[in-house]
């Protein structure tokens, strides 16, 4: 019964997040200022999640030093990665450059972990109990939203089309139910 509980409700939170995404879909003729404002927001979220909340945190169990050295380390790691893959942002359209390709499925793999992490960690609370598993996909939901928006808005932005960005996005929404 709680395996069948923990899969409705990651499959009802993968609906809601990805519910942020698809509106973004029906702003056909404003999609460039709608592009112009998700991308900023996902990762702006983001990054609030992170200093506000799971940075502090993070201080209260270990040495706050290293804590901030393990941020410094991440900064660098994916700034190099990011020149590495050659993902720079330009102001110009590329549509058929190969880069747009390679950029798109670095953007689905790393979703794709990102969902796989999500649902270890739904996993785990489903382990503890029942109501902190449901209280998890809700608080996963949460954060998921800007981060599909973002998601749907750079893969947008890369060439694909409004279909495929759906069909991606599910496909990686899978990994959520397959890891716990």
């Amino acid at each position: 019964m709680t395996l069948f509980l923990m899969i409705a409700t990651i499959i009802a939170g993968s609906a809601i997040s990805l519910t942020g995404g698809i509106l973004l879909l029906y702003f056909k003729r404003r999609r460039n200022m709608a592009l112009l404002l998700t991308m900023p927001f996902g990762a702006g979220a983001l990054l609030a999640a992170a200093f506000f909340d799971l940075l502090p945190e993070s201080f209260e169990r270990a040495e706050p030093r290293a804590m901030l050295l393990y941020m410094l380390a991440g900064f660098i790691f994916f700034f190099a990665l990011e020149r590495f893959a050659s993902w720079f942002h330009h102001h110009h359209e590329h549509e058929d450059h190969p880069k747009n390709a390679r950029q798109r499925w670095l953007i689905i793999l790393g979703d794709l972990m990102h969902n796989a992490i999500d649902g270890l960690a739904i996993g785990a609370a489903f382990v503890v109990s029942v109501p902190t598993g449901i209280i998890t996909v809700l608080a996963v939901s949460a954060h998921e939203i800007p981060k599909e928006l973002g998601t749907f808005a750079l893969l947008l932005s890369k060439g694909w089309k409004d279909k495929t960005v759906v069909v991606a996005n599910i496909a990686t929404a899978v990994a959520t139910i397959l890891t716990p």
